[in-house]
């Protein structure tokens, strides 16, 4: 039996962007990773898009 694979973190930062958002989370979560082994963290600068988590993924919004 194989060890676990290792916990993955992503960066995706964004500014004025929430179409090429949408793409990059349903990129993200269509990947073959295991799900409960990654996870996405997504800076919105721009404090466009209103803090919000799904299945694997989070939106932290900064306004800078």
């Amino acid at each position: 039996m194989s060890p676990d694979p290792p916990f993955v973190s992503c960066l995706c930062p964004t500014y004025r962007r929430p179409k090429l958002l949408e793409n990059s989370i349903a990129c993200f979560l269509a990947q073959d990773y295991p799900a409960d082994h990654r996870e996405l963290v997504i800076l919105d600068d721009a404090g466009q898009i209103a803090p919000q988590q799904g299945d694997g993924w989070e939106v932290i919004a900064v306004s800078r």
